[in-house]
């Protein structure tokens, strides 16, 4: 199977080193990895690729630029194994939201902060959660907003530190979640992975693999006070962080697909 990583900086044919202990595993299990300068379009792959599909894994990307990547892929007589239509499926949350709203907390999703802003007194709830469609603001005073001047902080804020809001706005409601219950999950072709291979799949996560369509996607579960399950978050797999898995526990997944 083949793996394309974004290059190092200073050595355009070793993988990013936020990623190269990842190239590692998967080379180590069979698996061809290749990189690519991501901040120059058209740059060629290295190696040059075969014609199979590339399983991309590296830095979120935003639909300009997945679309951008998923062209020279294509240019270089290659393709993406996860397509823009399918990435955006799960990188998005409206795209996985309406999947599994029985599955995961309220959500209400809007064009910009303005109209999330005004319409926040009408939902009723007495906390919000705040993101846009795809990040939440993990660093100062967080994302959970009681008032809308909090809210109109909390998205100026996150708006600053990541350059843009992407998408729109989703508002969601705030459960009360036990700490450090958040689990991550990766469905690979139907088939839901733990990090550790002995562990349980939760129901939630079986359920999520026959309802998004996606090939590769993560799912992040936590248990509020009552021990229910609840999806917290739905991402492409491809761009989706190893909370909580090693690189070779990553690599086990893909071990039928050498």
């Amino acid at each position: 199977m083949q793996f394309l990583f974004p290059c190092d900086y200073f050595d355009k044919h070793l993988p990013d080193e936020m990623f190269r202990d990842q190239a590692h595993a998967l080379q180590s299990a069979g698996h061809h990895v290749y990189t690519l300068d991501l901040d120059q379009p058209g740059s060629p792959i290295r190696p040059r690729p075969d014609a199979a599909p590339m399983l991309y894994r590296g830095y979120m990307l935003d639909p300009k630029a997945y679309a951008s990547l998923e062209q020279t892929v294509q240019a270089q007589g290659a393709s993406l194994l996860i397509p823009s239509d399918m990435y955006l499926r799960a990188h998005h949350l409206p795209g996985w939201y309406p999947l599994i709203q029985d599955l995961t907390p309220e959500t209400v999703c809007y064009r910009d902060a303005a109209e999330a802003l005004a319409a926040l007194p009408a939902l009723g709830w007495k906390r919000f959660f705040l993101k846009d469609f795809v990040k939440s603001l993990k660093s100062g005073a967080g994302s959970i907003a009681a008032t809308p001047v909090e809210a109109a902080e909390i998205l100026s804020a996150l708006e600053s530190f990541r350059g843009q809001l992407e998408g729109g706005i989703c508002v969601r409601r705030v459960l009360d979640l036990q700490v450090d219950s958040e689990r991550r999950y990766f469905v690979w072709r139907g088939r839901a992975f733990a990090s550790c291979p002995q562990a349980p799949i939760p129901a939630l996560v079986q359920a999520c693999c026959e309802r998004v369509d996606s090939d590769f996607f993560s799912v992040d579960i936590a248990q509020d006070a009552s021990q229910r399950d609840w999806v917290i978050e739905i991402g492409d797999g491809q761009v989706s962080d190893l909370v909580g898995w090693s690189a070779e526990a990553f690599a086990r997944i893909f071990a039928t697909a050498c």
